[in-house]
């Protein structure tokens, strides 16, 4: 808030496509309490980012299917759309109502970020960071027919590469997202021997 100018300058209207027309919006004057909650509630799930030198819309969503937090992006014009049919009072110049998207992008209040990374352990300021966690809790279990099916069936019945397996995919969860091994494991075999057991329960 403190970029925007003091005094008649901070009334100009700026230009902003709602998906129709060209419509001056100004949100530097106060939003009234209600349009206010509305521009909050949308930074609860969406924000501005940068992505590959292109502005976004970064939407968190929730997956459905696989009940797990879910991030897309979206263009400025869907954006717009997917609010289209809510409109709000225009706090500046022009139009009495504007849609709410259009308005929410030229809050002040918006949420917004530079880029995306992925930095387990980190937090770069001014980037979102897209990784948020282990889905899941860790907790002491019987894995013993898993141990049974890497030993058997995906070494072959090999002990040093059972072994070596292990190491590999403890590699994984120890540096999410950090070094990597330099290696990939290969699966070859026929239909049914378990090669997809191995790699979703991983995955």
């Amino acid at each position: 808030k403190e970029a925007w100018p003091s005094g008649e300058n901070r009334r100009t209207p700026t230009f902003i496509d709602d998906g129709t027309a060209r419509a001056p919006i100004q949100t530097a004057n106060p939003l009234d309490p209600e349009t206010e909650d509305l521009v909050q509630e949308i930074n609860q799930k969406h924000a501005v980012v940068m992505v590959g030198g292109k502005f976004s819309i970064l939407n968190e969503d929730w997956d459905p299917i696989f009940n797990r937090p879910n991030v897309t992006f979206s263009t400025k014009y869907d954006f717009v759309e997917r609010y289209g049919n809510v409109q709000v009072q225009n706090p500046g110049n022009g139009p009495a109502f504007v849609k709410l998207g259009a308005l929410w992008l030229r809050s002040p209040d918006r949420r917004q970020y530079d880029g995306i990374t992925f930095s387990p352990g980190l937090d770069p300021p001014g980037y979102y960071n897209l990784y948020g966690g282990f889905g899941v809790e860790p907790r002491t279990g019987d894995w013993s027919l898993f141990d049974q099916h890497i030993a058997e069936n995906i070494a072959n019945g090999d002990e040093e590469v059972a072994q070596y397996i292990l190491n590999w995919i403890s590699h994984l969860f120890q540096y999410p997202g950090g070094r990597r091994p330099g290696t990939a494991i290969v699966l070859r075999g026929k239909r049914g021997t378990g090669k997809g057991v191995f790699t979703n329960n991983i995955g």
